[in-house]
């Protein structure tokens, strides 16, 4: 796990992507005063720079994540591309602290616009345990308890539908990730149940229309109905897995 300093060109690249030229000594001075110095070339993804590969965390449309240190400390830095309608990350930063304060995504260390820097899990994704096939009722029960939490203190994850890359897991909890399109709201559960019906393929008529009942009601009135969806939902997955 070779380690990088902030002037290595990758990295450049990297915390200023897609543009560095313009930007990279503003953004390097913005790390270091955050206490960053250097960056670890490690990760599932290969960003591909000019000036060779950096194995990163995720890139995705709003931002680069890279994996660092911080007083010994595994974290994850999350850099805002340049060319991002986003004009800054401290609200998603503001949510992720939220959510975190109740166990259920990565505890966010600093952020500013630019970065959101925040503990790493080093745990699997959804999406690595389905490839492994190592997916259990386990996991999916603390998947609808967290998102169930979520509801509750009225964080809507707008990316939830596709959990495969947004939620990772830490021992038996699972944790929610990218915090990028979010709002006050509740319907988390609802949006987990159609990709869980999909993913279980559900076809008992019953079962069905048990939980498109409760669903409905949940709709209507979210936050009142959250435990109703949350006890369907985990009963659903225990008849189908245990």
């Amino acid at each position: 796990m070779d380690e990088l300093p902030l002037d290595d060109l990758r990295v450049i690249y990297a915390i200023s992507f897609p543009r560095p030229a313009n930007y990279s000594s503003q953004r390097i001075s913005e790390l270091k005063a955050m206490g960053i110095r250097s960056v670890l070339n490690c990760g599932r993804s290969i960003l591909w720079t000019p000036f060779g590969g950096l194995r990163v965390l995720g890139k995705g449309h709003a931002g680069v994540v890279i994996l660092s240190r911080n007083g010994g400390k595994l974290i994850a830095i999350k850099a805002r591309r340049i060319d991002s309608k986003r004009k800054s990350l401290r609200d998603e930063a503001f949510y992720q602290a939220l959510a975190a304060n109740s166990g259920v995504a990565p505890r966010v260390i600093d952020f500013s616009d630019n970065f959101v820097i925040s503990e790493a899990i080093r745990g699997p994704l959804f999406l690595d345990l389905i490839k492994e096939r190592a997916l259990t009722a386990q996991h999916l029960l603390a998947s609808v308890e967290s998102l169930a939490t979520l509801d509750r203190i009225n964080i809507l994850h707008k990316e939830i539908s596709r959990p495969l890359k947004n939620i990772i897991f830490s021992d038996s909890k699972a944790l929610i990730l990218d915090y990028e399109s979010v709002k006050r709201g509740c319907g988390n559960l609802s949006k987990f149940a159609s990709w869980l019906l999909n993913f279980l393929r559900i076809d008992d008529v019953k079962v069905k229309d048990r939980i498109f009942k409760v669903l409905k009601e949940y709709r209507r009135a979210c936050l009142e109905r959250v435990n109703d969806v949350e006890d369907v939902l985990k009963n659903i997955i225990l008849m189908q897995l245990e």
